[in-house]
């Protein structure tokens, strides 16, 4: 693709031209299409109800397994449907055979909903969680990464490729590579990193990947999947709660799993979901993940030359290793205030607050951050509008 498709892209998605839009982090505009394809299947699914609508659109249905599973790099028998991060991390999590003495390692930059799926863990099970130490810059050190990975022998090591309150991407693929060396269970949390990042599972060596449609993927809320890798598939894991998604039920006392990832999620979903989110997936396919990342990358690195040029902003991030998640604060605005200041530039944007992301907050000694997050949506025109408006509204 010799140049992006802006255009078109901004002409199938009609709310871009309401507001300046600076929120994919947090809950992304879907496209036109995306979106009349959910509310199709809901009218439809009101006149015939929903088991005749399921039959009919069966095939349908199994084009979400091979659109992620091109996106991803990896086969459709690895991908299970979730309707969040958080449930297909869940569900991970708790398909593991814990015992009391095993260890989670983790790292000081993971999310609040992680930390506290693996605190209930280890209450419940009596595990216990070692963190491995961050660079200056924010990046997990790989040699500490390594030690820790001698030093305590887990169960799992647990990373989130991006952070929610900072856009550090971190090295997965050596990390992958490490928990391989070392026989540790690697459970990745990409969701801040699919759908703006080019991610082939088969070079990260994930075992788990748990992803959320709603952020960079640019699906609806309520939508989501885990890709589950063939060793964990082969060793007949699953989770806690299963139905007929995932196995069979044979005898009075007996059942058998599915040899797929299936058995990660539940029977009962909202399909009109499942089909806008595979919409969403299968426009970034075609304007392929390799062009996006490359249009993203030009997109953030112009987003913060921009906001540095302002007097007064400084920004949180501490790392060349960047994507399309931008912190910052306002010389000495309050929380508050600058809100009121960006509210009047007609942005939408998001918080980084100090309770999503504690340990990391602590460390730079802050509880909020605006966190600004542009998708290949965006223009660099959007961001001199954004700039001239701030400077007349900051005032």
């Amino acid at each position: 693709m010799s140049k992006f498709p802006i255009f078109d892209v901004r002409q199938g998605t009609s709310a871009v031209n309401k507001h300046l839009f600076f929120n994919s982090a947090g809950s992304s505009l879907p496209s036109d299409k995306s979106i009349n394809i959910i509310k199709d299947y809901i009218d439809k699914e009101a006149v015939i109800g929903g088991y005749d609508l399921m039959a009919k659109e069966h095939d349908a249905f199994q084009e979400f397994y091979s659109e992620v599973a091109k996106l991803i790099k990896a086969k459709s028998h690895n991908i299970a449907f979730a309707t969040s991060a958080t449930s297909a991390f869940s569900q991970a999590l708790y398909s593991i055979n814990w015992v009391s003495g095993d260890v989670i390692l983790t790292s000081k930059l993971e999310y609040a909903s992680n930390i506290l799926s693996i605190l209930r863990i280890k209450e419940r099970y009596g595990i216990e969680i070692q963190y491995v130490d961050c660079q200056d810059d924010g990046l997990i050190d790989m040699n500490a990464l390594e030690s820790s990975l001698k030093k305590y022998q887990p169960k799992v090591f647990l990373l989130t490729h991006i952070p929610t309150n900072t856009g550090v991407i971190q090295d997965a693929k050596t990390a992958g590579a490490l928990c391989k060396e070392y026989d540790c269970i690697y459970i990745l949390d990409a969701c801040q990193s699919i759908g703006q990042l080019n991610v082939d599972v088969n070079l990260l060596q994930c075992d788990f990947l748990s992803v959320t449609g709603r952020k960079f993927l640019r699906g609806p809320r309520g939508s989501g999947f885990l890709f589950v890798s063939d060793k964990i598939i082969s060793q007949n894991s699953a989770p806690i709660c299963i139905d007929l998604a995932g196995a069979n039920w044979t005898s009075a006392n007996s059942y058998e799993f599915h040899n797929n990832a299936r058995r990660w999620e539940l029977w009962e979903k909202n399909y009109s979901t499942l089909l806008g989110l595979t919409q969403s997936i299968r426009e970034i396919n075609d304007l392929g993940i390799e062009n996006i990342e490359q249009y993203n990358n030009k997109l953030q690195t112009y987003f913060r030359s921009v906001l540095q040029s302002i007097d007064g902003i400084h920004l949180v991030e501490e790392s060349d290793s960047n994507c399309c998640i931008i912190t910052w604060r306002y010389k000495n605005a309050s929380r508050s205030e600058l809100s009121e200041i960006l509210n009047k530039c007609e942005v939408i944007y998001s918080m980084a607050m100090k309770e999503s992301a504690l340990v990391d907050m602590n460390k730079k000694g802050i509880d909020w951050a605006v966190r600004f997050s542009p998708h290949y949506f965006n223009t660099e025109s959007e961001i001199d509008v954004f700039k001239e408006r701030f400077l007349e509204k900051a005032g």
